[in-house]
Parts: structure tokens; C-alpha cells; sequence
């Protein structure tokens, strides 16, 4: 039986287990839930600090069905015309719900176009009756002010130290991972601050003995794997071939193909036994591609590509 990632299973699917900002913050989504709507959402700041989470936890605690839940990834889908095609005509239709929702993750990334056509799109009145936006970016400078204007903007904080401690410290515990004395855990929370994502990763892939080991002894090849697997999840393809650029050589593309593959039914869509088959074969073709390949990074690149589009 495949292992379920951490990154994936410790994922908050409710306010009772997610990591607020603070009690004001706390309250604020409390009361989101407890009136069942809110107005469009900016969250920005620090990656990994739960703001996409968040999207997704207010789907689940709203009881949005998931034809009325749309995710955009803007690192991949930021032009004008995925504005104009995609997200309006999911919003035109009518929610089985209490309304439509769109997640657009990155948002930082739209084109200067596409945020326009955006400003224009949430005026309408039959629209906003409809659907709610909420924004994640890590940084504001590219989000137009005019645009900006029409959210409720919510800014991210990195957690601090003691937070991603205790956290860690309860995985860790579910896991019933040894650990040799509480100063280890604070050389990965140095490690990974203030990404508690990265750090949930970096725990994981060096605690598969059942020990953590030392800084000094971290895979550092698991620990990219595993993060590929995690921005997978997500779509975020250029992300995964920005990674593998900087860490990936010749035949360690081998590896990374088997690790996809072994942990590829606990990815999200690919839990769908017909998605998952699909996966096996484009992995398998390109792992074949890869041993004529002239350029073994650009075949890889191809096969998320693909993956990411099933």
C-alpha cells in the first residue's frame, strides 16, 4: 500500500486543525463560515504559510460541491483570454450551492490584461451574486491597485519558530517518530523557516527510518523528490522544472520518474482510477524517451507538462 505524503495527509481540511494567523484572524474566517459567505479575498505574504490552504478549507467548511469550485492556477492560466473563456463562463452558470467559488492561486502572476478584464468581471451585479474570488500572492507589487481595491486583502505573517514547533512536533508524534533531543527540531525549523510546508517535507524524508536524522544527514535528493510531488499536486509545472534545473542530473531523472510513479495514486486527481492509469502511461512513455533523449531535462519538463493537463 502506497504511503500518503505528509505534505498531503496533515493538509487542514477544517479551522479546528488549521494554523491561524492569530485569534483576530481566527474569528474573522470563523464568522465567514458561520454566515456562510464572505466578500472576494486577497491573502498575501510568505509561501507556506496557509494561504491556499485556506481557499480550500473554506470550500470544505462551506460544503461547496466541486462543481461550483474552480481552481486557477495564474502561474500557468494568467492571460487575458483564460479570463475571458474560462472563469467567465464558469461563473455565468447558476451555483448548486450557496455560490460559485475561484480559487486563483498566484495571482501575482496575472498579466496586466488579464487583471483588467478581472476589474471589469467582478463589478457585474449578476456576477458577484454569484461567484466569489479569493487571491493568493506572495507579493503585491503586481496586483493592481485598482484590482486590489475590490478584495478584502488579509496579510500573512511568517509563523513564528514556536508555532512550527509545535506543529512539527505533533506530526512527528503521529507518526511516532523518534526524536533524540528537542534541539534537532529546532536546526530543521532553521532550516525551513518560515516555510512550515517545506519543513513538513524536510521531516518526512528524513525520518523514514523511524528516527529524524541529523541536519548533516539529510537526502537532499528525497527532499526534492518529495516536493516535486507536492507542487504536482498543485499544477505547478514551471515550479517543478525550476527545481529539477537546479538539482536534477542525467540519469537521476530515472529516480525522480520511479518516485512519481510509486506515490502517484495518493496525488489528488490521479486517485481517479481512469487518471491514474492515464499518469502510468505518459510516465512509462517518457521513461522510454529518456534513454534516446538528447536532453534528458526537456523530456521530463514534457511529461509534468502532460500530467498536469490530464
Amino acid at each position: 500500500m502506497l504511503k500518503e505524503l505528509w505534505s498531503i495527509k496533515y493538509r487542514p481540511t477544517s479551522i479546528d486543525n488549521y494554523i491561524f494567523q492569530s485569534e483576530g484572524h481566527k474569528n474573522q474566517i470563523s464568522q465567514f463560515i458561520a454566515d456562510k459567505s464572505f466578500p472576494h479575498l486577497l491573502l498575501h505574504g510568505h509561501h507556506g504559510t496557509g494561504k491556499t490552504t485556506l481557499g480550500f478549507l473554506l470550500k470544505n467548511e462551506l460544503g461547496i460541491d466541486d462543481s461550483d469550485f474552480l481552481y486557477q492556477n495564474s502561474s500557468k492560466d494568467n492571460s487575458v483570454d483564460s479570463i475571458r473563456n474560462r472563469i467567465a463562463a464558469f461563473s455565468s452558470t447558476i451555483a448548486t450551492g450557496p455560490f460559485k467559488l475561484v480559487l486563483f492561486d498566484e495571482a501575482h502572476r496575472l498579466t496586466p490584461q488579464a487583471q483588467d478584464a478581472l476589474r471589469g468581471f467582478l463589478e457585474d451585479p449578476q456576477i458577484s451574486l454569484n461567484m466569489r474570488a479569493i487571491f493568493t500572492a506572495n507579493h503585491l507589487n503586481n496586483v493592481q491597485v485598482e484590482l486590489r481595491s475590490r478584495f478584502l486583502e488579509i496579510k500573512y505573517k511568517t509563523l513564528s519558530k514556536d508555532v512550527m514547533l509545535e506543529g512539527a512536533a505533533k506530526i512527528l508524534s503521529k507518526e511516532k517518530i523518534k526524536v533524540s533531543k528537542i534541539e534537532l527540531l529546532d536546526q530543521y525549523i532553521d532550516l525551513a523557516y518560515p516555510d512550515f510546508r517545506k519543513l513538513i517535507i524536510l521531516l518526512e524524508a528524513n525520518s523514514r527510518t523511524g528516527v529524524l536524522q541529523e541536519p548533516n544527514e539529510v537526502d537532499e535528493s528525497t527532499q526534492y523528490n518529495v516536493q516535486i510531488l507536492d507542487l504536482l499536486e498543485m499544477g505547478q509545472w514551471e515550479a517543478i522544472r525550476d527545481l529539477v534545473s537546479k538539482t536534477v542530473d542525467g540519469d537521476d531523472f530515472i529516480a525522480v520518474y520511479k518516485f512519481i510513479y510509486s506515490y502517484l495514486h495518493e496525488i489528488g486527481k490521479f486517485k481517479e482510477e481512469t487518471k491514474y492509469k492515464q499518469a502510468i502511461i505518459i510516465i512509462a512513455d517518457h521513461l522510454y524517451r529518456h534513454t534516446i533523449s538528447a536532453d534528458p531535462e526537456i523530456n521530463f519538463t514534457a511529461c509534468i507538462i502532460r500530467l498536469t493537463e490530464i
